[in-house]
């Protein structure tokens, strides 16, 4: 009967001990899932890095023809027309496919007529919005 007390009395205090490890690691738990969560949930959402695309991705230069607008969540990419200056194709494409564009947005951006008027698709992480114009070339908008 003594053995029994014994391992009964000694239970409890390791019942306790027990409980309260598991209350602290489930604590820990919340709160490093409280930082972590919005964390991956904005990188996740923040979406394309549109000054490393034209900089650094194809060697160009953000000015009057590569544009940031709204701190870094937009992009205008102004193509040459026939009678205006801008981006050539061969830098638009590389701005596009840095950017991860589509090959059916691209697609559907070289089938552009100028009655078509203003296009748009929605990529994963920013909508793109074009129009194209043999004088004025292609216009392209990417916003986050």
């Amino acid at each position: 009967m003594s053995e029994d007390l014994t391992t009964s009395t000694h239970a409890k205090p390791r019942r306790k001990r027990t409980a309260v490890i598991v209350a602290i690691a489930a604590g820990v738990l919340v709160v490093a899932a409280a930082v972590a969560v919005p964390l991956l949930v904005s990188a996740a959402h923040s979406g394309p890095d549109f000054e490393a695309a034209v900089e650094k991705d194809c060697g160009l230069n953000l000015g009057v023809d590569a544009q940031l607008l709204d701190d870094g969540k937009a992009l205008t990419l102004n193509g040459a027309g026939e009678e205006s200056t801008g981006l050539s194709l061969e830098s638009m494409a590389c701005v596009l496919t840095a950017l991860d564009v589509p090959d059916a947005t691209i697609t559907r951006m070289d089938s552009t007529r100028a009655m078509d008027g203003r296009q748009r698709d929605q990529l994963d992480g920013h909508a793109v919005k074009w129009t194209y114009h043999p004088d004025d070339g292609l216009d392209v908008l990417l916003s986050k």
